[in-house]
C-alpha cells in the first residue's frame, strides 16, 4: 500500500538538524511579529510607520544573526526573502506557509530531545516549543547536538506517511475520480484494512474502520477538519523524511513527501 522511495543521501547529522532548527524558528517568530493587515490598517499613518521602520530593523538583526551564525547560507532563497521582507510584502499565503512551520519544527524539536513525544495528528505544535530550543548560545547548542535513536525516527517517519496516505486517499475519495485496485476491492476497503493493521500495531484506536481524528472517522472530518489535519501531516512528513535522508544532499526545499 505504502510506496516507500529509495533515500537520496545519508541523514543529516545533529549538527545540521539543529541549524535547521534554527533557520526554521526564525522564519516562524518573524511570522508570529507580523500582526494581520485588519490590525495595522487601523493604525495612523505615523504609528505604521514606525511600526514598519521598528520591524526592518528587528528583521536587519536577525539577518545579521544568522550570518554571523553562519546560517544564512544555508538557507533557501525564498527564506531569505521572507526574513527580510517588509509586512505588506509578504502575501497571505507565504504567511500561511510559514506559520505551518512549526510542525516540522516540532520534528526536529523531538528528533533533537527537546520534546518528549509528538502530538497526534489531530493537534497542532505548541509554538511555546520554540522557547526550549533556546537563543542565548547558538553555536554551542548546534555543536552539542545529539539526535535521538535512528530507528525511532524512522518509525516516526513511517507514522507520517500513513497518516498522509490517508490524507491523500480521502482526496481521492472527494475527487471521485476512478482507482484501479486488485480484486475489485473499494477504497473504503484499503482504508479499513491500514486501520486496522494499524491499530493492531498499537498507533491508534480505529473509529468505524477509519483512522481517529477530532474524535471521529476520518472520512467524518469536516472540510475544515481535514485541512487542518493535512496541513498537520504534511509538514511533520517533510520533516521526517528530511531527518532520514530523504531530500537529495539534505537539501530542505527538495524534501519529496511520496506516499
Amino acid at each position: 500500500m505504502l510506496r516507500f522511495f529509495k533515500k537520496k543521501t545519508g541523514p543529516p547529522v545533529a549538527s545540521d538538524v539543529a541549524s535547521r532548527a534554527f533557520i526554521l524558528k526564525a522564519q516562524i517568530v518573524t511570522c508570529l511579529a507580523i500582526p494581520p493587515p485588519e490590525i495595522t490598517s487601523r493604525l495612523t499613518s505615523d504609528d505604521r510607520q514606525q511600526f514598519f521602520e521598528q520591524h526592518r530593523l528587528r528583521q536587519t538583526q536577525l539577518a545579521d544573526r544568522l550570518k554571523d551564525l553562519g546560517l544564512w547560507s544555508s538557507m533557501s532563497s525564498s527564506e531569505r526573502t521572507f526574513v527580510l521582507a517588509a509586512p505588506h510584502q509578504i502575501d497571505r499565503q507565504a504567511m500561511v506557509n510559514v506559520s505551518w512551520l512549526m510542525e516540522a519544527e516540532e520534528c526536529l524539536l523531538w528528533a533533537l530531545g527537546y520534546v518528549d513525544e509528538l502530538p497526534p495528528y489531530d493537534l497542532q505544535s505548541d509554538v511555546e516549543h520554540l522557547k526550549r530550543l533556546g537563543s542565548d548560545d547558538v553555536v554551542t547548542v548546534i555543536r552539542d547536538a545529539k539526535l535521538r535513536d535512528a530507528e525511532a525516527i524512522s518509525s516516526a517517519r513511517e507514522v507520517a506517511e500513513l497518516w498522509h496516505w490517508r490524507s491523500r486517499t480521502r482526496q481521492l475519495q472527494e475527487d471521485g475520480r476512478p482507482v484501479q485496485l486488485p480484486n475489485d476491492m473499494s477504497l473504503e476497503d484499503i482504508v479499513r484494512m491500514a486501520a486496522q493493521k494499524a491499530a493492531a500495531d498499537g498507533l491508534f484506536e480505529a473509529i468505524d474502520g477509519d483512522f481517529p481524528a477530532f474524535g471521529r472517522s476520518y472520512a467524518q472530518l469536516t472540510p475544515d477538519e481535514w485541512s487542518q489535519v493535512t496541513s498537520i501531516v504534511m509538514e511533520r512528513h517533510r520533516a521526517l523524511n528530511w531527518l532520514c535522508g530523504y531530500a537529495p544532499g539534505n537539501k530542505w526545499e527538495e524534501t519529496p513527501t511520496d506516499t
